[in-house]
């Protein structure tokens, strides 16, 4: 029994309109796992086994990333806000690469019920992107500010004093929109400051040292993004356009729930992943793109969470069907516990009737 394929659909810059005769092919499958996997728990799984491409070298044309995702996976990722999930929700019917199975069509027509205001993962991402190939001069010395009021603060590489009681008197000293205080829950729920330094967070509950090697790092690497500010890569000129990409799709998706795919600025966007557009107008604009995004996200009127029962009666569903479907076919395959009442006694599987004195 094999994985039945609900949709195959093209994705990266062939789906938002940004290829270049060098873009490699990807494609994504959302996938009905087989009767076994889904009773024996693997019914979550992503697998890139289609995939020509290798991480020791750049992908060129000829390179096929063939991605699949199960069902449940799926769902999940679109649940938390997993941005390449909700580009696939959202494709055109004419970039799915065979028709797509009446089962994925059901969902794309309830899409509306997996959406949230769970927006950490696409400004979490985009913010990344952002400040790690946005070679501002204002991040260098935000970060060497962060790292100097630290030093004068007494803070060294033995400290082992509690980061977050110096977060007030560092932001205060640094004065910048790039060295805050950012609230963010941990794997429990607990919300816990973090001081943001260009990007980078470090937990109130870790040792103040550890804010100082962050501070030094950030100075570090963007002393170095800075000088070399006129020697701009392929790769700089690519993941700046990512980032402005992300934004203006999460902008969309926290105002509407949804995303315009192939992407509607896509000719400016296609100028800055070539290297067209003046670097300095280029950060400038990835600054004004992720701060707008971050304001819209608070502004958001979407739902605070996803409908989690629906996701979980479709799952139940669509696996429970294929289990029943498929049963038979798996039992006649069985051998070595074809001779066990297990087999054929129904009563076997309900509650035992034993009574234990």
């Amino acid at each position: 029994m094999e994985n039945v394929v609900l949709a195959r659909i093209t994705h990266g810059s062939h789906l938002f309109g940004l290829s270049t005769p060098r873009s490699d092919k990807d494609y994504v499958s959302i996938v009905l796992p087989p009767a076994s996997q889904i009773l024996l728990g693997g019914g979550y799984f992503t697998t890139d086994e289609g995939s020509t491409s290798d991480s020791t070298r750049k992908n060129t044309s000829s390179d096929v990333d063939d991605k699949q995702v199960s069902l449940a996976t799926f769902l999940e990722l679109c649940a938390s806000g997993t941005l390449d999930s909700i580009e696939l929700l959202n494709a055109p019917l004419e970039y799915h690469v065979e028709e797509p199975h009446p089962l994925f069509l059901e969902l794309v027509a309830n899409k509306d019920r997996l959406v949230s205001r769970n927006f950490d993962k696409i400004i979490g991402f985009c913010s990344n992107q952002a400040v790690t190939y946005n070679p501002r001069k204002e991040r260098f010395l935000a970060a060497m500010a962060a790292r100097e009021a630290l030093v004068a603060l007494g803070v060294d590489e033995t400290t082992k004093t509690s980061a977050g009681e110096f977060f007030e008197r560092v932001v205060e000293a640094c004065a910048t929109d790039y060295v805050v205080v950012r609230i963010i829950p941990n794997a429990n729920g607990r919300e816990i400051p973090h001081l943001d330094i260009c990007g980078k967070m470090v937990p109130a509950t870790v040792h103040a040292s550890q804010a100082l090697t962050v501070a030094a790092s950030a100075s570090k690497r963007y002393g170095r993004r800075v000088m070399d500010v006129a020697n701009a890569t392929d790769h700089d000129w690519k993941s700046l356009s990512h980032a402005l990409r992300i934004a203006y799709e999460g902008i969309e998706y926290v105002r509407t729930g949804s995303i315009t795919l192939p992407v509607p600025n896509r000719g400016h966007l296609l100028d800055v992943k070539l290297g067209r557009v003046p670097l300095e107008e280029v950060t400038t604009e990835v600054d004004e793109a992720v701060r707008a995004l971050i304001a819209e996200a608070k502004a958001s009127t979407l739902p605070e969470t996803h409908d989690s029962q629906f996701v979980r009666e479709f799952v139940i569903q669509a696996y429970g069907r294929r289990v029943v479907e498929d049963f038979e076919d798996l039992e006649r395959g069985l051998t070595t516990v074809r001779d066990l009442k297990l087999s054929g006694d129904a009563a076997m599987l309900g509650p035992s009737k034993l009574k234990i004195r």
